[in-house]
């Protein structure tokens, strides 16, 4: 009898444990390795512009979704996946924390970037700076080849042009909020 009650108690505390609601707290979240963290969807909450000309309309950014699914980044507008998306690998060593990011085309293979002549230029690849602010994920990113990839978290206006390419790209600085956990991948 009593080794049957040990039983129980021990199997209701394994019941419990299993039951428990996982720990989101901004502490817990923060001790986390940053590929964890960044997994799921981020909504837009703001972003600043290096290059005012290039904005969108905020009634059409509030739409975006960045969804970031195992090393991948899937761009997702009014909630449907768009054609756009990235593969990712993190640098969190770096000071500030970087993310090497390229351009990925429909068959998932990197873009490459191609001249009038059809010659291929270059693989489509970005670096872009990546901290956690609170609950809010904040992004310093250019979408341009060539010049300096960002080194602060300040947007940056296009400068300096040299040939078909600019040496200094814009920078955008992009504040997002995490809206929901990415959904299992299709086995």
């Amino acid at each position: 009898m009593r080794t049957s009650t040990i039983f129980l108690i021990a199997g209701l505390n394994v019941l419990l444990v299993g039951c428990r609601k996982p720990d989101t707290s901004a502490e817990s979240q923060e001790n986390r390795p940053d590929a964890d963290r960044l997994q799921g969807d981020w909504a837009i909450q703001s972003i600043e512009y290096g290059d005012p000309r290039l904005a969108l309309p905020e009634e059409e950014w509030k739409k975006l979704t960045l969804r970031f699914q195992a090393d991948r980044i899937f761009v997702l507008f009014d909630g449907h996946q768009d054609d756009e998306h990235f593969s990712f690998t993190l640098d969190p060593e770096k000071t500030p924390k970087q993310m090497a990011v390229t351009e990925l085309d429909r068959k998932g293979q990197p873009a490459i970037e191609v001249s009038d002549g059809g010659k291929v230029r270059e693989v489509r690849q970005f670096t872009w700076l990546y901290r956690f602010d609170g609950k809010s994920l904040v992004l310093a990113m250019v979408k341009e080849l060539g010049g300096e990839p960002p080194n602060e978290f300040k947007p940056r206006n296009r400068a300096g042009k040299e040939g078909f390419r600019w040496k200094v790209t814009p920078v955008n600085v992009v504040t997002l909020s995490k809206t929901g956990p990415a959904p299992n991948p299709a086995k």
